[in-house]
């Protein structure tokens, strides 16, 4: 109780000094007599990155200090793109919080659990960790367990789990795989891998496993996915294998959960109408208990777009827009958007006000999809901003699907064979297989535009670098 009330005390602080910072900022004044418009400008702005760096200073030391949960929402509010780059910068180390045991130690716990020391027990040993891990016979099971749940997909995915070759409580030894980041662009450029399908790789993986299976990783980062060119014995159906590490932490997802998450998501892609509107809260409610004024939060975090509906900001018509799409910007029209946002609707403070609150498995599935956005950007795709979001609309679809059927298989054990059944199931396949194909006839369409504007690339680097930075342009390396 006493730990509890101490992290709450040192987030209170960190909080609500931020909002008295912010508040103080925004009110400065500066006197027309004393500064031209353009020196304003630039003071604003000063004024603006040093209260971002302040504030997330002091929110980083709490959560780190604080440990555990509030880590990892850290790490989640580290990938929201709709926060200042300051904001961002300042929690990225929290996405590597864990230190390797002193060898010495680490010597010592083999001989208490092994019997044997490091010599015996290895040929070679190197003291340079490339990762850092922990609670390892459960990672092991996790390991067979997502390798099971994949299984039938054989030939139809790029997934592959390192084989364990055996476990204990705190000794694990598993394969070793040669690799690199899966956003390395030069290492996929050398090895002739196509940053768009590994892209869309990852976004099938983890919506599998979020939506499909109902387990899935709960410490994805870019440091626990490796790319490598396909193995001989692969049955990937692409030119490389995503390899998944770190598998200490799994959540599994309750049906409902799982269901109405992929309703809700559905319901977010949907055109705006007052009928999803009200679909969209009350999924909202369902899976995270958001209260109507807390739900525009709930959608940022989600999909990183807010409403930005400020006419300075060039929204006065009250439309959505994405920051996705707003790579064409430049940085100080990107700045005063997620500044005028933080101003407007306190959206740090609120954003981590929801995740606190928020189940933690909906927490991670939140910091899923930042993971994938973030990939997607920094793989600098041709396919467009809104690729993935069909594929994580396509699982959710077929999942919906699923549970649908499900409904109409007990309410014809209930009911028998009736004329309202067949209509009902008539309609539900029907609905399905439009949407869900639809969805693939435009992600086919996507696919070859992105083709096209790698070639484009190609032609332009050709034109502008000569023949080796035709390759370089084409694979994201130069603009």
């Amino acid at each position: 109780m006493l730990v509890a009330l101490i992290r709450c005390t040192r987030l209170l602080y960190a909080v609500t000094a931020n909002i008295i910072d912010y508040k103080w900022m925004f009110s400065r004044s500066y006197p027309a007599e004393q500064y031209t418009e353009e020196e304003v400008k630039e003071l604003r702005r000063r004024d603006r990155r040093e209260c971002h760096t302040r504030s997330s200073g002091r929110l980083f030391e709490a959560l780190k200090r604080n440990a555990g949960i509030y880590v990892k929402l850290g790490q989640h509010i580290s990938s929201i793109q709709a926060l200042p780059k300051e904001w961002t910068e300042a929690m990225r180390p929290l996405q590597d919080q864990c230190y390797p045991t002193p060898i010495p130690k680490l010597d010592d716990m083999l001989r208490k659990d092994m019997g044997m020391s490091m010599d015996e027990l290895f040929a070679d040993f190197d003291p340079e960790p490339i990762g850092v891990a922990s609670d390892f016979a459960h990672e092991a099971w996790n390991a067979e367990k997502v390798e099971a749940d994949f299984a039938h997909l054989k030939g139809k995915t790029s997934l592959y789990i390192p084989e364990v070759l055996w476990a204990e409580k705190r000794c694990l030894v598993m394969e070793y795989i040669e690799g690199a980041r899966v956003d390395d662009l030069k290492y996929l450029k050398d090895h002739h891998i196509d940053r768009n399908q590994v892209s869309q790789e990852l976004a099938k993986i983890f919506s599998q496993m979020v939506y499909i299976n109902g387990y899935f990783h709960a410490d994805p980062h870019h440091g626990n996915l490796l790319i490598r060119p396909k193995a001989k014995n692969s049955t990937s159906p692409y030119k490389f294998d995503v390899v998944l590490l770190d598998h200490g932490q799994y959540f599994d997802i309750p049906h409902d959960l799982r269901v109405n998450y992929a309703r809700f998501w559905l319901s977010l892609i949907a055109g705006n109408s007052p009928e999803v509107a009200l679909e969209r809260r009350k999924y909202a409610k369902l899976v995270a208990n958001i209260s109507d004024d807390m739900y525009p939060i709930l959608e940022t975090a989600i999909t990183g777009r807010a409403g930005l509906e400020d006419p300075d900001l060039g929204e006065a018509d009250g439309k959505r827009k994405s920051l996705l799409h707003l790579k064409n910007m430049n940085n100080d029209e990107l700045d005063a958007i997620r500044t005028a946002m933080v101003e407007r609707e306190g959206l740090i403070a609120s954003i981590f006000s929801l995740l606190r609150n928020a189940p933690r498995r909906l927490v991670m599935i939140l910091k899923l999809n930042d993971l994938q956005r973030a990939l997607d950007l920094s793989l600098a795709t041709t396919h467009g901003a809104s690729r993935i979001f069909l594929i994580v609309a396509r699982f959710c679809a077929f999942a919906v699907h699923e549970d649908d059927q499900q409904i109409l298989r007990e309410r014809r054990a209930k009911e028998g064979l009736t004329t309202d059944w067949i209509v009902d199931y008539v309609k539900e396949w029907y609905h399905f297989e439009v949407f869900y194909n639809g969805l693939r006839i435009v992600e086919w369409g996507m696919d070859a535009r992105a083709r096209a504007v790698k070639v484009l690339l190609w032609l332009k680097g050709l034109r502008e670098r000569g023949w080796e930075g035709a390759f370089e342009v084409s694979a994201g390396l130069q603009t």
